[in-house]
């Protein structure tokens, strides 16, 4: 990711909770994808990522670090 497009996302995600949903909306719209194509590319990253973690090539980390992970990254407190 460039940093302009990290300096966005950081932006965004101190938006308030329906905000950014309303700027995820508008963003996965401008994809010109339809919903099940959406629901399906999550789907197989999800399969990707439990494959991959299967294989010992990654190793799963709880919400709570991975929310302090982002939060330390984008300079959340």
């Amino acid at each position: 990711m460039t940093a302009t497009a990290e300096k966005i996302l950081a932006d965004a995600l101190a938006l308030p909770e329906e905000e950014r949903e309303s700027l995820a909306n508008a963003l996965l719209t401008s994809l010109h994808r339809n919903p099940d194509e959406i629901d399906q590319a999550w789907a197989n990253e999800a399969v990707r990522r439990l494959e991959s973690e299967a294989r010992g090539e990654t190793t799963a980390i709880s919400w709570d670090s991975a929310q302090r992970q982002v939060k330390a990254k984008f300079g959340f407190k």
